[in-house]
Formats: structure tokens, C-alpha cells, sequence
């Protein structure tokens, strides 16, 4: 197997494998300015998530001034289970960012790490921050961005991502040292800084090339509630097949670069664990068998009754829908104010296009 080089200088370079976790996520520390770009602070992840009383273990958190943004980060090695070191905390931080109290608790992290810190102060003041209670409480409210640091992409990152409940960017950060040296404090770190693009390296499959995640959890409660409510895995994906095959594109049945599994049932058995997580199906159920709860059950019925009030819905005019959206927001500072309120929710972005239509009906009868 070839190794990776770098040469600068004309003197090569090696890739180095990290020993642990803890000594990339040192490193990060260290660099965080050049990954993040320099009007970022640091914030320790144990006097936040003490002080704020956070159950979530993350590796830290990250203000921007100047984008106005915060990240939750995520160090991470390639070797180790990323979905169990990744989704269920980041899941975990999602519930306790929607309580109204924890955000205020963050908030009071924050400040106090700030007022203690003059040198955290001074780049306030450099960015011409005058309220930085205000600024906090304004960011802090808005959905974090994670980012993950890793020292190697792989299929398995691009699955996890997928189950996030918040934006994700990755970067990937390798340690090169020279070769033929034991010295360590002669290396290069190679990655891509944050802030070189608003995007970055996010990663985000295109529409329709695969199916997502999500699209498997119906046709699997489905399939359970129709065999009993409980089966193997051959057999359950195989119905979801019979089910759903004319709708998976070349992509999802392709095999995964591990060779391991086929990209769909892949992505069926990683939401199955997501699933456990939320209670609907059963976690402590023999190995290679799936089983559902009642609130499984519950949640498909609900779902179907969702669905036949959508069709009915969509089956009245157009014409009524936008009389009733106009009678419920008559003025141009009522669907303003609406429009807010469904971004703050995380409202769908067809959703928010109807309100910004309805918001330019208005301001053209003013």
C-alpha cells in the first residue's frame, strides 16, 4: 500500500496516525483560530455544559463574530464507531437547545466566561459589540452548526450526517511529520479552514440521487405491524424491498466501498437505530431481530391520518388555501412577524416561500 507524502521544501513528508482522540482534539484546540477563522472564541466544553447543566457530551463550543454563528464541535478518529460516538449526543443536545430555560443557561455560561476573560472582551470590542448579553442570547436562540473534525472521510460519516438534527460541515485534519524523524514538533497539518467558505466541506447528497434515511421508517413499521410486530432483518428488508425497489435509484443499490452491505439496507438499518432511540422500536431485542413498541404503532397510525388529511387538503383549491392564508395574516407586519416565527421552528422552506409570497401581495398594496 502506498504511503501519503507531502514535500515542502523538497523534504518529504508521512501521514501520521493519531495515538487517541484526545490528541487531535488537543491539537484542534490549539488551532482553532486557524480553522475557524480569527473573531472565533473557544469556549471549554466542561465549564458550559457544568454551568448550563448539559447531559450531552460534545468537544466543545465556538462563538463566530463575524458570521454570527455557534458550533458545536466533534473530534472524531475514522477507527471508531461514529454513528454510537456522534448521533445519539448531538440528538441528546437537540432536546435540551429546545428547552427556553437551558438556552437562557447557555447564555449565562457564556457571559460569565467572557466577563472573566479580557482577552475575549477586547475581540468584542473590536467587533463593535456594545450588548454582548444581546448578542448571545440572540445567537444561542438560532440552531447551532456542528462541525466535525475527523482525520479521514468515510462512507459510514456521510450515513451519520444524514441523522443529525442540526446543519453539519466536515473537515478532514491530517498531521503530516518529516520523515525519518522521531521529532514530532516538525510536522504540517493539512486541512481546509472554516472559514474560507460559508459551505465548506458540508456534505450534502443531491435530490433524488439517494433516498434518505428518513424514507425507510414507514414501509419498516409497516412491515412489523403487518408480520406481527416483530422479525428478523433478512426478512424485514426484503418486504421493504417488494415495497419500495421501483423507487431506489441506481445509487441506493449500489454496494457500499466496504463491500459490507447495499447502500439502501444500509440506510434502512441506521434508521432502525435511530428509531430505537426515539422509542419506536424495541433496543433490548435479541440480536438480528426488529421490534416495534406501542408508540411505534402509534406514531404509523398517526402518520397515516396525517397523510389522508394532507391529500384531502391538497384536494381543496388553491385559490381557497390562499384566501384563508390571507384572512389569517391580513397585514404585511402579521405575516412579517409569521415569517419569523417559522424560521426560529424550523418550519419547511415551502412552507416559509408561501409566506414570503404572501408578504409581497401585501407590500405591493400598500
Amino acid at each position: 500500500m502506498s504511503q501519503l507524502l507531502l514535500k515542502k521544501n523538497n523534504i518529504e513528508y508521512v501521514l501520521r496516525e493519531y495515538d487517541n482522540e484526545k490528541e487531535l482534539e488537543e491539537i484542534v484546540k490549539e488551532h482553532y483560530k486557524k480553522i475557524f477563522g480569527e473573531q472565533t472564541i473557544f469556549f471549554d466544553k466542561q465549564k458550559i455544559q457544568t454551568r448550563a447543566g448539559i447531559k450531552a457530551k460534545t468537544d466543545g463550543f465556538l462563538l463566530s463574530l463575524d458570521n454570527k454563528e455557534w458550533y458545536i464541535l466533534e473530534v472524531e478518529l475514522s477507527t471508531h464507531n461514529l454513528y454510537e460516538h456522534i448521533v445519539p449526543q448531538i440528538s441528546k443536545f437537540r432536546r435540551t437547545h429546545d428547552s427556553y430555560d437551558t438556552r437562557r443557561k447557555i447564555v449565562e455560561a457564556l457571559y460569565d466566561e467572557i466577563e472573566n476573560s479580557s482577552k475575549k472582551k477586547r475581540l468584542f470590542r473590536s467587533n463593535k459589540v456594545e450588548d454582548i448579553h444581546k448578542f448571545l442570547t440572540e445567537i444561542i436562540d438560532s440552531k447551532p452548526i456542528v462541525v466535525i473534525i475527523i482525520d479521514n472521510k468515510t462512507e459510514e460519516l456521510n450515513e451519520v450526517l444524514e441523522s443529525l438534527p442540526f446543519e453539519s460541515k466536515v473537515i478532514e485534519f491530517k498531521t503530516f511529520t518529516r520523515k525519518g524523524s522521531n521529532d514530532l514538533r516538525d510536522h504540517i497539518h493539512l486541512f481546509e479552514p472554516l472559514i474560507q467558505s460559508k459551505v465548506s466541506t458540508l456534505i450534502k447528497r443531491k435530490s433524488g440521487e439517494i433516498t434518505s434515511q428518513r424514507e425507510y421508517r414507514i414501509p419498516i413499521l409497516e412491515t412489523l405491524i403487518e408480520i406481527g410486530g416483530k422479525g428478523r432483518m433478512e426478512k424485514i428488508l426484503k418486504k421493504i424491498e417488494g415495497k419500495i425497489g421501483n423507487k431506489l435509484t441506481t445509487k441506493d443499490q449500489e454496494m457500499l466501498p466496504s463491500g459490507t452491505s447495499v447502500r439502501w439496507k444500509n440506510a434502512a438499518q441506521w434508521e432502525r437505530e435511530k428509531m430505537k432511540e426515539e422509542g419506536l422500536l424495541k433496543a433490548d431485542s435479541p440480536r438480528g431481530i426488529w421490534e416495534i413498541t406501542k408508540k411505534g404503532e402509534n406514531y404509523y397510525r398517526d402518520s397515516l391520518q396525517l397523510k389522508s388529511n394532507f391529500r384531502r387538503e391538497r384536494s381543496k383549491s388553491v385559490k381557497s388555501g390562499w384566501q384563508r392564508l390571507k384572512e389569517q395574516y391580513p397585514t404585511m407586519e402579521a405575516v412579517e412577524k409569521k415569517i419569523k416565527e417559522a424560521k426560529e421552528k424550523g418550519y419547511s422552506r415551502g412552507y416559509i416561500k408561501v409566506l414570503e409570497n404572501l408578504k409581497k401581495y401585501w407590500e405591493k398594496r400598500k
